[in-house]
């Protein structure tokens, strides 16, 4: 009896012990599987074009570019709330290149107007608009913090925003900059070029100053030439030049050998070195999952596919910017399915 007892006791000690400290379940890895399902959207009537996207969640899409909507209408910022999109008709007239955020509350949007840079800010219910004169077009942005945010744009500029006001910064080059991307305030690169030259550029920021890392001339197997984007984490960056695709960074990197087939990429985003995507001229779309290429065969058409500017990923998603062949913003939304 006394064993009987002993045993019930036990049993119920050890259910009371497991009660008040379960087992967590393990964190669910992120897929990366080539597996998206598809939808498209067009944004605009006419000479409208989806130039940049950001977004947190797939119900909260954010997308700069000019959109005509009628023939005295349009608007240059468009939301995406998971039912349809809306247009904001008061931001008109300008011409708006990229779009970053740190919450649906707190979004940027950069560009250019006759009187010079135009910064745009979103703070959850309108958007304002500064103009900045001392600056030529703006192209690109990238944010450490909501009170550290850096411009790239004409003729070598560069930007930083403190939290309360706008300065300019030293580059030391005088090419175009098209995409700026960084891990921290002390690790930051932009890149850019001039068609009309053949020549490129990789800038890296150390916190204390630019340095440039080559500006060059095209040269095939080696990061050259123009210089479209890049993007990185944890210290690896990814870019595309005139001179191919590489990962690597400062002045060390290898050539990734994505299936390009001489065609000029746009945007690279994702999640991590296992999984990102690649966009540009024809359609393409090209995703990396750890293992092998994939290519969208259904959305790739040379010559006459569309022009894809950008791409973002986040939680799943993928949201890919550009240009369709009859000249309207597009907008391809995707969710991996497995």
């Amino acid at each position: 009896m006394k064993n009987i007892l002993f045993l019930m006791l036990f049993i119920g000690l050890t259910a009371v012990s497991c009660k008040k400290d379960p087992v967590s379940p393990p964190t669910p890895i992120e897929s990366t599987s080539h597996n998206f399902v598809w939808e498209i959207d067009t944004l605009g009537i006419w000479q409208s074009t989806a130039t940049s996207v950001w977004f947190q969640d797939a119900n909260n899409i954010w997308v700069a570019g000019y959109f005509t909507l009628s023939n005295s209408t349009g608007s240059n910022l468009a939301h995406w709330d998971g039912t349809s999109w809306k247009f904001f008709e008061d931001m008109w007239g300008l011409h708006l290149f990229d779009i970053y955020g740190f919450s649906n509350s707190n979004i940027w949007s950069v560009g250019w107007w006759h009187s010079g840079a135009r910064i745009c800010h979103w703070n959850g219910n309108k958007w304002t608009e500064y103009n900045l004169t001392d600056f030529g077009s703006l192209y690109a942005l990238w944010g450490a913090s909501p009170n550290s945010i850096y411009a790239v744009g004409d003729s070598g500029t560069i930007a930083h925003y403190n939290g309360s006001s706008w300065r300019s910064m030293n580059s030391g080059t005088n090419v175009h900059l098209f995409s700026i991307w960084g891990t921290s305030d002390k690790d930051i690169y932009a890149v850019g070029g001039d068609d009309s030259k053949g020549i490129g550029v990789l800038l890296h920021y150390d916190g204390i100053q630019w340095n440039k890392i080559y500006e060059r001339f095209n040269q095939p197997g080696i990061p050259s030439g123009f210089t479209e984007t890049i993007w990185g984490l944890n210290g690896k960056y990814y870019l595309t030049s005139s001179g191919g695709e590489f990962v690597g960074s400062d002045t060390s990197w290898t050539a990734i050998n994505p299936p390009v087939e001489h065609t000029r990429m746009e945007s690279i985003h994702g999640s991590s070195k296992d999984n990102f995507f690649i966009v540009g001229h024809f359609g393409s779309i090209i995703h990396w999952d750890g293992k092998s290429w994939y290519k969208y065969p259904e959305f790739y058409r040379k010559p006459q596919g569309d022009l894809l500017k950008d791409v973002w990923y986040n939680k799943n998603n993928v949201v890919v910017a550009g240009t369709s062949g009859d000249f309207r913003g597009i907008i391809y939304r995707g969710r991996r399915i497995n």
